[in-house]
């Protein structure tokens, strides 16, 4: 009996890893859920952005775009705290960093958008909201590879 404890701890293990597995991308779908509002309007707001705003509007869209830099860091960090444990949780992970990180990237220029669209350079505002669109739209597909994994977006 005592010969066979090991081969059964062993056989227990086993039985145990697919589960475990599972656990763990379902842990991470439940990190990521709490920002799936968040991430909606974030991303639909900086699509829906291609004209430079007005002078009046600027620091507004500054703020905002800010707003949203510090929430797809969030984001991330929570995505990267998280271990996926399957090869689809590990593609769907590197796909939602990717689109986090253009997206990022197109906040800091929205941001960069709207100081100059205060300042009164308009036309350097719309070369920064140009910018920002050809990130988003970048960013586009990754995001829907990982909220179809991860159910983010519906």
């Amino acid at each position: 009996m005592i010969r066979r404890l090991p081969l059964i701890f062993a056989l227990a293990a086993m039985l145990a890893l697919p589960m475990t597995a599972q656990a763990s991308d379902a842990s991470l779908k439940r990190a990521l859920l709490p920002y799936k509002n968040t991430l909606t309007i974030a991303i639909l707001y900086l699509a829906g952005l291609d004209a430079a705003p007005a002078k009046s509007q600027g620091r507004a869209v500054e703020s905002r775009a800010a707003t949203f830099q510090g929430d797809f860091a969030k984001v991330e960090r929570v995505a990267r705290s998280q271990k996926a444990s399957t090869s689809a949780g590990r593609k769907a992970i590197g796909e939602l960093l990717s689109a986090l990180g253009d997206s990022y990237t197109a906040s800091g220029d929205l941001k960069a958008a709207g100081a100059a669209a205060a300042a009164g350079k308009s036309s350097t505002a719309q070369a920064y909201v140009n910018k920002s669109q050809r990130l988003v739209k970048s960013s586009l597909v990754p995001y829907q590879a990982a909220g179809k994994a991860f159910g983010l977006f519906g």
